[in-house]
Parts: C-alpha cells; sequence; structure tokens
C-alpha cells in the first residue's frame, strides 16, 4: 500500500533477489519493496545500504569490450519480517523501524483494498501537504546533533508545521527509534550478547583481540554451544571485525570501543564503561580556561 502511493506497479512487492540482480531491480523501480525476509545477509544488507543513501556503477556495456556505463541508485527501500532484519549498524542508522501490531480484527482482501483506494487521495496529499511545507521552511530549518541521515533529519523537522509536530519533537522520536534498533541488533547478535553480559560484572579491558576472546569463553559469558557455532569468531581479526561492525551499537549501551597499535603494530582493543573520547576533550577545554593574565608576556619575550 505504501509503494501503490508513489510507485504503482503490478509487481508491487518483491522476494529478496540476488545481490547481482539489486542493480536491475533499482534501476527500473522507484520504491524497493521487500516482503517476509526471514532474516538477510551481510552482502544483501550491504546492498541496501548502498541504494538508501546512493550507489555509483561502472559496468561494461554490452556487445562491446571496451566501453563502459554508469549506472546511478538512490531508491527508498521497504522491508519487512518476522525476524531482526537490521542486525549491522551501518544500516540500523540508516533505519525506520516500525513494529507492528497482530491484527484483531480481520477483512477480505477486496474490503482492505477498497478501504485504502476509498482513503488513499487524502493519505497521498497529507504527503504533499509535508513536502510542500517541508521545501518551503527548508531554507530557515536548523537542526543540532543530526545523524547520519542528516539531509533526511532536516527535511522531516521543515515538515514539523503541517503535522503539528512541536519543536525538535521528530528529532526525539526518531532518535530513540535508532536507540532501540540498536539494542535489537545488539541483542541479535552472540557477540554483542557476550560483550553486554562480560559488562555487566566487569568495566574495563585493554589487550590483544585474541585475549578480549579468551575471557568471553573462560568467564562463560556465552555458552558452549555458541562457542562451537561457525559465526562465533575464532581468530583476532574475527574479533575486531565485530567490533568495528558494533561500535556505534555498543556506545547506545554505554560500552565505548577503541583500537590501537603498539610500535611492532600489534593490535590492541581498549573496551571500557567510560567514554575516553569524552575525558580527554573535557580536559583539553579546561586547559582553554587556564587564567594567563598574571603572566607578563613582554617580559617573558624580553628574557628569550
Amino acid at each position: 500500500m505504501l509503494r501503490e502511493l508513489v510507485d504503482p506497479n503490478k509487481v508491487d512487492l518483491l522476494t529478496k533477489p540476488s545481490i547481482s540482480d539489486m542493480r536491475v531491480i533499482g534501476t527500473n523501480n522507484h520504491v524497493l519493496a521487500f516482503d517476509n525476509l526471514s532474516g538477510i545477509s551481510p552482502q544483501f544488507s550491504d546492498a541496501i545500504c548502498k541504494i538508501a543513501t546512493g550507489d555509483n556503477q561502472a559496468v561494461r556495456k554490452l556487445y562491446t569490450t571496451n566501453d563502459e556505463m554508469t549506472i546511478s541508485i538512490k531508491k527508498p527501500c521497504l522491508m519487512n519480517g518476522i525476524d531482526e532484519i537490521a542486525k549491522r549498524g551501518d544500516l540500523v542508522s540508516r533505519s525506520v523501524k516500525l513494529p507492528l501490531r497482530k491484527i484483531k480484527t480481520r477483512k477480505t482482501e477486496k474490503k482492505v483494498w477498497a478501504d485504502f483506494t476509498a482513503d488513499a487521495p487524502s493519505i497521498f496529499g497529507a504527503l504533499l501537504d509535508g513536502l510542500a511545507w517541508s521545501i518551503q521552511a527548508m531554507p530557515h530549518t536548523q537542526v543540532d546533533d543530526l545523524t547520519r541521515m542528516a539531509d533526511f533529519c532536516r527535511l522531516s523537522t521543515a515538515a514539523s508545521g503541517a503535522y503539528g509536530w512541536f519543536e525538535g519533537e521528530f528529532m526525539k522520536v526518531y532518535k530513540d527509534n535508532i536507540r532501540n534498533t540498536h539494542v535489537d541488533s545488539l541483542e541479535s547478535s552472540t557477540f554483542a550478547s557476550g560483550i553486554v553480559k562480560m559488562f555487566e560484572r566487569e568495566s574495563n579491558f585493554y589487550g590483544r583481540p585474541i585475549e578480549l576472546l579468551e575471557r568471553l569463553e573462560d568467564k562463560c559469558y556465552v555458552s558452549e554451544k555458541v562457542i562451537r557455532s561457525q559465526r562465533w569468531p575464532t581468530t583476532a581479526k574475527g574479533v575486531v571485525n565485530y567490533l568495528d561492525r558494533l561500535q556505534e551499537s555498543l556506545e547506545i549501551v554505554g560500552i565505548y570501543y577503541e583500537k590501537s597499535k603498539d610500535r611492532t603494530n600489534k593490535t590492541f582493543v581498549t573496551i571500557s564503561k567510560h567514554n575516553q573520547r569524552a575525558t580527554e576533550y573535557e580536559f583539553e577545554a579546561e586547559d582553554d580556561d587556564f587564567d594567563d593574565s598574571h603572566i607578563d608576556l613582554k617580559s617573558f619575550k624580553d628574557k628569550f
């Protein structure tokens, strides 16, 4: 129904295609609507991220050897499913998650579509009212603390007057939505769940990635069944890859991660409940407020 408002198509809902077919689907559809997904692969998640915020691909022209053509895709995507779909931080930060309530009173498909067809002009008109208001208000709209989808935040905030939203109401609700989705993504990851459980008892960790893996396993922060599963990392590189992906989501629940290298180029990770970067910023701010009025700079320069 959402797609029907702006991109009516005989094939209204799509099944999960192969990654190579995403280019064709993105070129020939304005809205990509995928139905009844039972989880998605990392490759599919990456493809959706690129399509949502813009993807440019250079491919070889058919029947040629050296000629190429450029395909630019930037389309809104709709996905639904019972399982948790957005598990990776980059997709979470590009998404708006809408939990749907269980249907209690059912109608026939014919009745549902008849009701929607009757209401569609009013719904579409309301969307156009918001768009027109937003375009008019955009030059005067200022949004502090923008998220990754900065243009979307500004466009939606500018439409507040059309829908009777209070100042800052959209950003508050939108950030709450992202936060809740980050928490759901952590709960759907066995490695992330182990990190969260570890920091319910501990306050910090510093060491090699493989030492973190041993800590998680030895302290029983994860079950033996999870450790034996194929998705559980077994190398230092695998641990770092997980932490890099989970960094934004972990910060939502107050767990901060940084990685560094020593003089021998060995990787070390620091994980704590205390934001070290914020502390460094506050320390620098204190230095800026240092009172140097008692120092005679002229006499100091004369000595040297």
